[in-house]
């Protein structure tokens, strides 16, 4: 069976394929990094390896100074087994908006699950990033619980990512995720029990002097934290628990501060 795919909203995005004849390369298809939809395929029974990828945090302002993005989403892989026809979701996400200088507009979280940060009219130059989506694979239904393999996105900047000493990584993906961060607090990371909710990352939080990142989508959401002026978000957790290993090929999900295969530029 030759798998023909398409976009359940046809006028949010264009069909982003590479096919050749044993892999599909599938991109993010949208110009919206927030407002996008999701692809879909008839499989015929049969084994498949799955790879699939976090999107990154946005980068942020603090007093005025540009901060590049620290979080990078996770990776999972594993063999989906479809012993029956069945159709296939597929949810790339969005990279979590930056914050612009000198702008009143709100970063919004990556398309699939990133975490929008908060508003603040009143610090332009001091405002957190969104959180970015997850990437993940859902099988004959759209709902959360239908996925079966997840990378979780990378927490979004905030106030404190660039305040001082460079905080640890907002990273995404992983049995556990990077956690929520501020200048001298922590919070709970996404786990595979735990997190802000299935699938969605925390939207920012509104402080008096700055605003903090969203959270990363994922299995579970990233949390995010008030800290001084405002924390960074926490990653969103991955999951494997659809998926197997088979022949050589290990069922894993790894987190955006470790090694694994860099996935195409065509994002």
């Amino acid at each position: 069976m030759k798998n023909v795919w398409k976009l359940q909203e046809p006028s949010k995005g264009t069909l982003n394929l590479e096919i050749n004849s044993r892999e599909t390369s599938i991109y993010y298809p949208c110009q919206s990094s927030y407002d996008c939809t999701c692809y879909s395929s008839l499989f015929a029974p049969g084994i498949y390896k799955v790879e699939v990828w976090g999107a990154n945090g946005g980068s942020s302002y603090t007093n005025e100074v540009f901060k590049p993005s620290n979080g990078q989403g996770g990776y999972s892989q594993g063999v989906l087994i479809l012993e029956y026809p069945s159709t296939v979701f597929v949810f790339i996400g969005g990279q979590g908006e930056s914050s612009k200088k000198d702008s009143s507009t709100i970063p919004h979280g990556g398309y699939n699950g990133g975490g929008t940060t908060a508003r603040d009219d009143s610090e332009t130059g001091d405002r957190g990033s969104g959180g970015g989506g997850a990437t993940d694979l859902r099988i004959n239904s759209t709902l959360l619980d239908s996925r079966v393999i997840v990378a979780g996105g990378a927490g979004g900047n905030g106030f404190d990512t660039g305040w001082g000493e460079t905080l640890p990584p907002a990273f995404g993906g992983g049995l556990e995720a990077a956690p929520p961060r501020g200048r001298e607090t922590v919070g709970m990371p996404a786990s595979q029990t735990n997190g802000y909710l299935k699938g969605l990352g925390q939207n920012g939080i509104y402080r008096s002097g700055g605003t903090s990142g969203g959270g990363g989508g994922g299995y579970f959401g990233g949390l995010t934290i008030e800290g001084i002026y405002g924390g960074q978000g926490g990653g969103g957790s991955g999951y494997i628990g659809g998926v197997t290993s088979y022949n050589g090929i290990i069922a894993q999900t790894i987190p955006g501060n470790e090694t694994f295969p860099p996935k195409s530029n065509n994002d």
